[in-house]
């Protein structure tokens, strides 16, 4: 299955879409937390490190097969 996004064509079966997916996400995922700090930390937990966690959840629901 191949998906258009940005003029780029990816086959979302390949790593590299994943990928790259998985680092736009994040890097929402820290906008929206740094325009609220006060959310989203747990105790000892580090912006980046929620961000990607929220990133890996996210691919992780979208990747569950129908």
């Amino acid at each position: 299955m191949e998906l258009v996004y940005g003029g780029k064509i990816y086959d979302v079966e390949k790593v590299d879409y994943w990928v790259d997916f998985r680092n736009k996400a994040a890097i929402a995922v820290m906008q929206g937390m740094l325009s609220n700090p006060q959310s989203y930390l747990g105790e000892g937990d580090t912006f980046p490190k929620a961000a990607v966690r929220f990133a890996d959840a996210l691919i992780a629901e979208l990747r569950k097969e129908k």
